[in-house]
């Protein structure tokens, strides 16, 4: 039966379904992975697992674990409309790996039944349970793209052309400290969450069946989500998505969701815009909001610790936030403020120092007031391309950088004024860099 509904499932989503504006797929074989292909972005669970080792290993929290993730992802992403959650199940060890489930999903690896378009969005999501010094820890991983398309934005300042690009793609969050008690009320809540009803006060009708069953969200009320199967093979009614009790929410015990949400927001918006459709830029704020939610979460009295273990996690955060402050043409001064603490507090990074040159240069472009010093940033650049000499947009920035400043001042900005040494170094840079960059 279980194979029957799959096969079913993918005929839908394959040929000709469209799908509503929020969707979700629990249990899917991650021998056969499948996303919305018309959604903007895909959100996708891969099953969260034990770490070679952990005491008190257990097949069934982790499932549920998982399955908890999915139903806050989908309750915390649906704002955004036009996006589909998956929940995938198998071998963490063997079919479920993020590569091997990403070449399918993108068509490089065989096996995959309903693939993720070119310019779309998708975020993979997973994780694992360990013990260390007797205490019991959870920590997730993320990836995230458009498919096919280098997240980046062009900064214009003149007749220079500068691109700002995310350190990563992929990183590790901050492990999350859990106790027994935790992960009782996470198996409790997972149970809970299975059960539909009529209506929201109303009494229990069935549950979500263990199969691969496509849903569309009908209704969102509060915690609670309306959901209506494909082809009526499961229960039609409410479930509660996020269960709130005295040991807290599972989005309390795990920050990440917050970045997920974040992140889905940020490629639903890049994804329209990049579509020609204009773009709500509440979606754009909101995602704004969810990536700050979680840096005060996982900042507090952590900083120096997260910088050192994780800094990806706390560093790409705030490039997002860098990149869509431009993107919305406001907020560039608090973004970029953030940008430059979590530069300092973690180790040297070349895209980032990268960015945060182009960000302000172009901010030096459109205020009269700017004190940016231009030849200051010229040197930041260098510095960089030492550490990555062959990052392609970095080199590009400084070209361009060097050309601006041997350049005619663009109108209404601040001045600077080269030594004839200055003027003849930059020029002998310009030109070898230029060589360089049309040679490759």
């Amino acid at each position: 039966m279980m194979r029957t509904r799959f096969i079913a499932l993918i005929a839908a989503l394959t040929f000709g379904v469209t799908p509503p504006a929020l969707a979700a797929i629990p249990n899917v074989p991650c021998l056969h992975p499948v996303v919305f292909p018309d959604a903007d972005v895909n959100v996708v669970v891969l099953p969260y697992s034990y770490a070679p080792g952990t005491i008190g290993a257990n097949p069934t929290l982790v499932r549920r674990l998982t399955g908890l993730v999915q139903f806050e992802t989908l309750l915390s992403i649906a704002r955004y409309g036009n996006v589909g959650v998956v929940q995938l199940i198998g071998d963490p060890q063997a079919e479920c790996t993020p590569d091997t489930v990403l070449g399918k999903l993108t068509g490089k690896i065989n096996g995959g039944s309903a693939r993720a378009r070119s310019g779309k969005g998708l975020v993979l999501l997973w994780g694992r349970i360990y013990t260390a010094e007797e205490q019991l820890y959870v920590q997730s991983y993320v990836r995230f793209a458009r498919l096919n398309i280098p997240e980046t934005v062009e900064v214009a300042v003149g007749t220079a052309h500068l691109l700002a690009s995310a350190s990563s793609q992929s990183f590790a969050f901050p492990p999350q400290q859990f106790t027994l008690t935790d992960f009782d009320v996470i198996s409790r809540q997972y149970v809970e969450m299975l059960r539909v009803r009529r209506t929201i006060e109303g009494p229990d009708i069935g549950s979500i069946p263990e199969d691969a069953i496509a849903y569309a969200v009908s209704e969102i009320s509060g915690d609670w989500l309306r959901l209506v199967p494909f082809g009526g093979q499961g229960p039609t009614g409410w479930i509660r998505a996020r269960n709130a009790t005295e040991a807290g929410t599972l989005r309390s015990h795990m920050p990440e969701m917050a970045f997920i949400e974040g992140v889905s927001g940020f490629l639903a918006y890049r994804v329209r815009r990049d579509a020609n459709v204009r773009p709500d830029t509440s979606t754009l704020i909101a995602a704004e909001g969810a990536m700050r939610e979680y840096l005060r979460r996982i900042e507090g009295e952590r900083v120096e610790a997260i910088s050192e273990s994780t800094p990806l996690a706390r560093l790409v955060p705030y490039e997002l936030l860098a990149m869509a402050a431009f993107l919305k043409g406001a907020g560039h001064d608090v973004a970029l403020d953030g940008l430059a603490t979590a530069i300092g507090d973690g180790p040297y990074d070349a895209a980032a120092v990268n960015m945060d040159v182009a960000f302000r240069v172009y901010v030096w472009s459109t205020s009269r007031d700017s004190s940016e010093d231009l030849k200051a940033q010229s040197s930041r650049l260098l510095a960089a391309a030492g550490s990555e000499p062959d990052n392609r947009i970095l080199l590009g920035n400084l070209a361009s950088l060097y050309a601006l400043l041997l350049g005619p001042q663009p109108p209404g900005t601040s001045a600077w004024t080269l030594t004839a040494e200055e003027r003849a170094g930059m020029q002998s840079q310009l030109t070898a860099l230029r060589r360089f960059n049309t040679s490759r």
